[in-house]
């Protein structure tokens, strides 16, 4: 006797006209083609502050799945979780809600923008401006004492 999966919406004609909706509103939206423009538009600036600031490593990501790999000086490329947490907790204190875990299984150096795709130029250039001061603020304040052969303490 063979064993049957279902759930209560298999096949549910409502689930189909939900899917056909977002993708109207996508097309209608223009949404690909702002997740496009907003996306370059985020990954210039951060790698202008990649330019300006020792403690950005890389800036990698498409669209507006942006990374920004944070370290202790870049020609070490050593990571640096105080310099992300520090940063991290900057953005969330100044209203910028952005992706970093200390520990697990994302790199804890990694700050992740994964901004809505209905983002505005006037958002990007708000959430810029808070990045930037914190990215300031993590140079200023932490401070760190690297370990031979271990990385941080």
């Amino acid at each position: 006797m063979g064993y049957h999966q279902s759930s209560s919406h298999t096949d549910d004609p409502f689930l189909c006209a939900v899917g056909l909706a977002n993708i109207r509103i996508i097309e209608e939206e223009g949404l690909v083609e702002n997740t496009d423009e907003q996306g370059r538009y985020l990954k210039s600036a951060f790698e202008d502050m990649m330019r300006r600031h020792d403690i950005v490593g890389d800036v990698r990501g498409i669209g507006l799945m942006l990374g920004i790999e944070v370290v202790t000086d870049k020609s070490t490329k050593t990571p640096s979780v105080p310099h992300a947490s520090a940063i991290s907790q900057y953005c969330r204190e100044n209203g910028l809600l952005i992706g970093h875990r200390p520990t697990g299984a994302m790199s804890g150096n990694i700050i992740r923008v994964l901004p809505p795709l209905v983002l505005k130029r006037e958002e990007a250039d708000q959430a810029l401006a808070i990045l930037e001061a914190a990215l300031e603020h993590a140079e200023k304040t932490v401070s760190y004492t690297p370990q031979p052969g271990t990385g941080w303490m």
